[in-house]
């Protein structure tokens, strides 16, 4: 199995902890067995339209809740890369292991260089119908103009919901 097929059996996993109600909190990630240490939230944030969600996870930082940690925007590059992949391969506290092999139930492996440690994270699929976000807007027009509204008004519906 090529590492672009393990990737995409960690990310089914993640859907089904990550595709919870609106703004739930997370208390599982799947295939990790340790304690869950750091308060995670999934959900959609809206955008100008009803007919546009884009799906985030924040995650607070290790000082835990209400704490005075900044805020970590991550947003992976694409077109349509989904920010889930910095979540596993990059700087959450819950990475896949590169030397091995991903199959549904493995394991992640701990990260002690978590930006957790400095920080709360926010990772959100742009643009919209990316990764988990939603679109069903049939006329909506992908270019920078539109990702980047849809973006700002995400952000204000997450600090309303997160102050």
């Amino acid at each position: 199995m090529r590492k672009k097929d393990h990737l995409a059996l960690l990310l089914l996993a993640l859907a089904a902890l990550f595709q919870c109600s609106p703004d739930s909190e997370a208390i599982k990630i799947p295939g990790y067995d340790d304690s869950f240490t750091n308060r995670a939230f999934a959900g959609y944030l809206k955008t100008e339209s009803e007919l546009r969600k884009l799906h985030y996870v924040f995650l607070e930082g290790n000082k835990g809740v209400n704490n005075s940690m900044p805020v970590t925007l991550w947003m992976n590059g694409g077109p349509g890369c989904i920010s889930k992949i910095g979540f596993v391969q990059e700087i959450s506290p819950y990475c896949l292991n590169d030397s091995q092999p991903y199959t549904a139930g493995d394991t992640l492996t701990f990260n002690p260089y978590a930006w957790t440690n400095v920080s709360n994270l926010l990772f959100i699929d742009n643009p919209a119908g990316v990764g988990f976000s939603i679109n069903n807007d049939p006329d909506y027009i992908y270019n920078d103009p539109n990702t980047a509204r849809d973006n700002l008004n995400a952000l204000r519906d997450f600090y309303n919901k997160f102050p």
